[in-house]
């Protein structure tokens, strides 16, 4: 049995509960008997829970009690030897496991959650906690380089680039209404994510005026909410912009796909905000499966999930200018665009979870499990 603890699980929607989910998902595709102990959310859990194929424990109720309560349920697992290997989201969920079961532990590491300046309190609690980790699995190089000043052997951090799902062609009742509301609007750019600073979609806004004089007919399309989204909604209608750009929430996982297949570039010029970094960006190979390019901004991870003039162009996303002459090169450019996008959708079959579920079972030491 694979044990993985998580505080990031579905219903909920984000990066680290899809890369969670899946790789639960994907363990028990492969015939390994997974349990996820989670916590609980203020969604309906037990519709969800009902639906998947393997088990589901959460745990509720006040955070510090329930961790402990999570740490306990597993140690009585480990110590009736039913357990094969342990997965942890985070350093904070393996921080409570006590060490001296003999299994692999893998422990899962995006970014975000490694301060660069640390206290020294939060230093010694982070370094107790990866000590416990047989493996670290960072989401990018640049993780791996956050995590290495709480980890004195290297050789325990691995990078796997967040693996995606298969998509199947969105359904014609889906997508003919997008293709009909945008009709006559061309090129169309999209972002999909969390809407706050670090993604750099004001950025964006701020440069449309200046395209919109070569490009009039240009559409500029956002998917998902946050906390900057009243800020971006008044910056769009302070710049005249309310014609040309789409704010349209939270979107269901067709309509996301059939807005990104009807979409000419994905951008997301993202930038360093203190300590709020992207990790790698899981969404930008997300789109890349629909063959479109995409233009990211040089900060984290983001320079790997998009490779400079192979799947799409890195910019400087501090920088309106820098900003402005990616998103025109590929506008301009048609043969470019299409070279690029073919290139992220090639690329973006390498990085399925088919495939990046092996290099978890290596690490786990299950491959003749």
């Amino acid at each position: 049995m694979i044990i993985i603890s998580t505080q990031c699980f579905p219903p909920i929607i984000g990066g680290i509960e899809n890369l969670v989910y899946n790789l639960a998902l994907h363990l028990s595709i492969h015939g390994y008997d997974v349990i996820v102990f989670a916590d609980a959310s203020k969604c309906d859990d037990h519709a969800f829970d009902r639906e998947q194929p393997f088990q589901i424990r959460r745990f509720s109720g006040w955070k510090p009690l329930r961790r402990r309560r999570k740490a306990r349920a597993i140690h009585h697992l480990l110590k009736q030897g039913q357990c094969t290997a342990l997965i942890t989201d985070s350093w904070k969920s393996l921080e409570l496991i006590r060490t001296g079961f003999n299994v692999p532990r893998l422990c899962l590491a995006h970014g975000t959650e490694f301060p660069s300046h640390p206290n020294n309190v939060k230093l010694q609690r982070i370094k107790r906690a990866l000590s416990k980790a047989s493996t670290i699995v960072a989401n990018s190089n640049y993780t791996a380089s956050r995590i290495s000043l709480f980890v004195e052997n290297q050789n325990r951090i691995n990078v796997i680039y967040p693996g995606i799902c298969r998509f199947t062609d969105p359904p014609e009742e889906i997508i003919n209404p997008i293709k009909t509301r945008l009709s006559g609007h061309k090129p169309v750019l999209i972002s999909v994510g969390r809407i706050e600073k670090r993604k750099g979609m004001d950025t964006v806004l701020r440069v449309l005026p200046e395209l919109l004089q070569d490009f009039p007919g240009l559409i500029y399309v956002i998917i998902g909410s946050g906390s900057q989204k009243d800020e971006l909604q008044a910056l769009a209608s302070a710049l005249g912009l309310s014609n040309h750009v789409f704010f349209l929430g939270f979107q269901n996982m067709d309509a996301r796909n059939s807005w990104l297949k009807c979409s000419d570039v994905f951008i997301l010029p993202v930038r360093q905000e203190k300590d709020d970094v992207e990790g790698f960006g899981m969404v930008f190979t997300e789109a890349a499966v629909f063959g479109i390019p995409a233009v990211a901004g040089n900060s984290g991870g983001a320079r790997e999930a998009v490779i400079h003039k192979e799947t799409g162009l890195v910019c400087d996303g501090n920088d309106p200018v820098s900003v402005a002459s990616a998103i025109r090169q590929l506008l301009e450019n048609e043969t470019l665009r299409k070279s690029l996008g073919e290139n992220a959708r090639q690329r973006a079959e390498s990085l399925l979870w088919d495939n990046t579920i092996k290099e978890y079972i290596r690490l786990l030491g299950q491959e003749n499990a």
